[in-house]
C-alpha cells in the first residue's frame, strides 16, 4: 500500500478549493446554484478526506451514502431539511456553509494526522 505524503494532501486540498472557487466565480450564471455547488463540494471532499484513513479507496462512497441518507431521512417536511443534511439547504443558509467548511477542515485534519506519510 502506498503511503500518503504532503504532496497528496496539498493536491486534494488545492483541487477542492479550486473547484469551489470555480463554482463561486460562475455565480453570475446562477448565484444560488453555484454557491450550493461550492458548499456541497467542500462537504463531500471533507467526508471523503475524513474517512480515508479508515476506509482507504472505499472512502469515496461516504458522500454517496450521505446523499442516500439525506434523501430518505433528511427532511422534516418536503421543503424543511434537518440542519445536518447541508446538501439540500438553500444557498443562503449560513449554517450549511459553516457546516460544510467545518467538515472539510475536520477531514483535512483527520487525513493529515491519521494517514501514514512518506519520509519526504
Amino acid at each position: 500500500m502506498r503511503r500518503l505524503d504532503s504532496m497528496d494532501i496539498t493536491l486534494v486540498t488545492g483541487f477542492a478549493l479550486l473547484a469551489s472557487t470555480a463554482a463561486a466565480v460562475m455565480t453570475p450564471l446562477d448565484w444560488d446554484a453555484m454557491w450550493t455547488a461550492a458548499r456541497n463540494n467542500l462537504l463531500f471532499c471533507g467526508l471523503t478526506l475524513g474517512s480515508w484513513p479508515l476506509l482507504k479507496h472505499r472512502a469515496v462512497l461516504v458522500p454517496v451514502f450521505w446523499m442516500i441518507l439525506a434523501m430518505f431521512t433528511g427532511g422534516r417536511q418536503p421543503d424543511d431539511p434537518y440542519p445536518w443534511v447541508i446538501v439540500t439547504e438553500k444557498a443562503e443558509a449560513a449554517h450549511a456553509a459553516t457546516g460544510a467548511t467545518l467538515v472539510f477542515l475536520t477531514g483535512l485534519v483527520l487525513l493529515t494526522c491519521l494517514a501514514p506519510r512518506t519520509d519526504r
